[in-house]
Formats: structure tokens, C-alpha cells, sequence
């Protein structure tokens, strides 16, 4: 996939925050998490206090400069979970956030801003025996036939209490890198209110004209300043938006309620994709 290569040490300078074609990512609370831009050809991500990554557009050699104490297990968790990603999409690979996991229908990608629940949920899936595929991002690419998922290695990381819950903190079962298998769904879910006087679990198929500006929202993107690559990435996931079916899924949260969430989140996967168990 990547090799990434670890020099701890001199880091290069962070950028101010107003240079042209700088790219800023946020967490869900606004704080500044990560910083992106393009020097000389290479791409770079800036993490404050933890590491730079530098990868170029063609090769697949990732560096990473980092203070001398920092612990590499902070490195390679950060390069895993935000640079692969968009290296990938900065490469030509289209890669949603979700996590997801694998039917005899296909890949079942679940969506979702941060701290929404979508760990926990493919995690309680895979606990019925099913094998998870994703737990922070799915790749795909739409082909002339299918739109088809890539798997990418992953690490499962639940809070604590979704593990307590699930009786599980060992690794999930996944598939080989670069497996390849057709994308069968896409649930875009929402936790509500444990109080809400709405059904445990509710969904409805969304038309292609709903289902695109909701699904590209959770597009990994390195820059939009390179037209021919956005214009790409735009096709790529207006044809996911027309092939693939997408759904709006909105569970309550009560970890009491999981069980009941999972059954519903099947069936759900069940009736869209007409089959009558996933096993």
C-alpha cells in the first residue's frame, strides 16, 4: 500500500494558515486538526505537535518527520487513519469515510461525521459473524459494470465503552489488502436522542439527486485546487449516487438498544438489496 519511512528529528515548518493553496482540516468541534499543501511537486500533511508526512504524487513512499519523543505508535496510528486515506485520493483512489462490512450482497459502507457511532456498529455487526471490512475508510471506484470497494488495512479502534458493551477489544476479522468486492449499499446514519419518541431504527432509500451532495460530504479530499482530479472525484461519486443505493438510517443511541439497532440496520440491508439473509 504505503511505506512509510519515520525520521525523528528536524521538522520542517508548519505554514502559517493564510498561504494560498493551503488546506485546513477541522475537527467536528472546529479546532484545527491538520494542515495540507503542495511544495515542489510534494504533497504534504502537517500534524501540530505530533509529525509532518511528505508523499509524492506519483510513488508510494510516505516520510514522516516528527520530534525526537514522540511515540511511534502516534505516527503510524495518525498515517493510518488520516494520511493513507488521502494520500490514496490525492493518488486517483476515490475513498469514503465509513466504516463497512462484507454480505453475500456485497460491501455495506456506513457513513457518518465522527463520533456518530459508525465503529461501534460495524463492530456489533461483525459480531454476528460477519466479516468487517472498514472501520474508518472505504475505497471504491466505479467501473464500467459495478462500483467496486478495495479493501485497505485497517485497525478497528472502539471507546472503551463500545468495547466493554461488545465483550470484544481483540482485532476484527478482515479481509486481505487490495481484495477487491462489489459495493452493495451505502447507509448514511444518524444517532438521535436515546428520548426520541422516534422508532429504534427508521430508513429510507434516498433518490440520486439526495443522495449525492450526502455522500460526497464524506469524500476524503487532499486539495480541490486541481480541476481534472475534482472533476474525477465528482464523477466518481455521482456515479456511486446512481448505482448504488443509499440510504438515510437514523437509530436512537442507548447502548441497550444495539442489538435492536443491528437487526433493523439488517433488514434494512436486506430489503434494499433483495435478499433474504446475509449469510
Amino acid at each position: 500500500m504505503f511505506d512509510l519511512r519515520i525520521r525523528f528529528g528536524a521538522c520542517p515548518p508548519l505554514p502559517r494558515g493564510d498561504e494560498p493553496g493551503l488546506v485546513v482540516w477541522r475537527d467536528i468541534v472546529g479546532a484545527v486538526c491538520a494542515f495540507g499543501e503542495t511544495r515542489s511537486g510534494q504533497n504534504w500533511m502537517h500534524f501540530p505537535g505530533l509529525a509532518s508526512f511528505r508523499f509524492g504524487q506519483q510513488d508510494r513512499a510516505v516520510v514522516a518527520y516528527a520530534p525526537p519523543d514522540t511515540a511511534r505508535e502516534r505516527i503510524e496510528d495518525a498515517f493510518s487513519r488520516s494520511v493513507v486515506p488521502v494520500a490514496l485520493q490525492a493518488l486517483g483512489t476515490e475513498v469514503m469515510h465509513a466504516s463497512g462490512f462484507l454480505t453475500e450482497a456485497g460491501i455495506v459502507a456506513i457513513a457518518a461525521v465522527s463520533e456518530t457511532g459508525k465503529s461501534t456498529l460495524a463492530r456489533a455487526v461483525a459480531c454476528r459473524g460477519f466479516v468487517q471490512w472498514a472501520d474508518d475508510a472505504v475505497a471504491f471506484e466505479a467501473r464500467a459494470t459495478e462500483v467496486v470497494s478495495r479493501a485497505l488495512p485497517f485497525a478497528s479502534r472502539l471507546h472503551a465503552d463500545s468495547a466493554a458493551v461488545l465483550d470484544d477489544d481483540s482485532p476484527a476479522e478482515s479481509v486481505e489488502p487490495t481484495t477487491t468486492a462489489a459495493l452493495a449499499v451505502v447507509l448514511l446514519i444518524e444517532r438521535l436522542d436515546a428520548h426520541d419518541a422516534t422508532p429504534t431504527v427508521s430508513w429510507r432509500r434516498l433518490t440520486s439527486a439526495e443522495a449525492f451532495p450526502r455522500v460526497l460530504e464524506h469524500a476524503y479530499c487532499f486539495t480541490l485546487d486541481d480541476d481534472s482530479r475534482t472533476r474525477r472525484m465528482v464523477t466518481q461519486y455521482l456515479d456511486l449516487a446512481t448505482r448504488v443505493p443509499v440510504l438515510s438510517v437514523r437509530y436512537r443511541s442507548g447502548f441497550e438498544m444495539l442489538s435492536d439497532v443491528v437487526d433493523g440496520v439488517l433488514e434494512a440491508v436486506s430489503v434494499t438489496c433483495g435478499v433474504s439473509t446475509l449469510r
